[in-house]
């Protein structure tokens, strides 16, 4: 039996350390922002930190005063292209004549909410997002960049959107 039986060799610590090892560096996303190009509420424009939503309602963060909107029509989030997903609207989200349920669009897309027209536009920046330097935190664990984000602002008290 040799003295290195049942002890890791070097080559696996290192392995471990390698597989285990987690970069602190941040998460850089696009910026979008909607425009409002037609409709009672033409002119306003607001930013798309990582998810915005537009309804009627005082809770939605782009609030549109259009009466066929409803209270939580849709939501938008930022990945390499805005992910719109309808939240179970009575008159729908609309690209073109193509009624979504959930589709990642590109910048220049124009969206219809009830008799508003939104234009998705690339602000040309970018945002980091900080990244927490573990993997675990609370019950939340992961390895990834976008997951370490995530729980870095689960620490933070600040809200997730901003209203327009």
């Amino acid at each position: 039996m040799s003295a290195n039986e049942g002890r890791p060799s070097t080559e696996l610590k290192k392995l471990k350390e390698t597989l285990t090892s987690v970069d602190a560096a941040p998460v850089r996303i696009k910026r979008f922002a909607i425009e409002v190009i037609s409709g009672p509420d033409a002119g306003v424009r607001c930013e798309v930190n990582e998810l915005l939503r537009i309804g009627s309602h005082r809770l939605a963060d782009l609030v549109l005063s259009d009466p066929h909107v409803s209270a939580l029509h849709c939501e938008l989030s930022v990945g390499a292209k805005v992910r719109v997903r309808d939240v179970s609207s009575k008159n729908g989200t609309f690209v073109g004549d193509v009624r979504l349920g959930e589709a990642e669009v590109p910048a220049g897309t124009v969206l219809l909410l009830g008799k508003t027209r939104l234009r998705i536009v690339d602000t040309h920046r970018t945002r980091e997002l900080p990244v927490f330097a573990g993997h675990a935190l609370h019950g939340l664990a992961g390895r990834s960049a976008r997951m370490r984000a995530l729980i870095a602002r689960s620490r933070e008290r600040r809200r997730w959107t901003r209203r327009c």
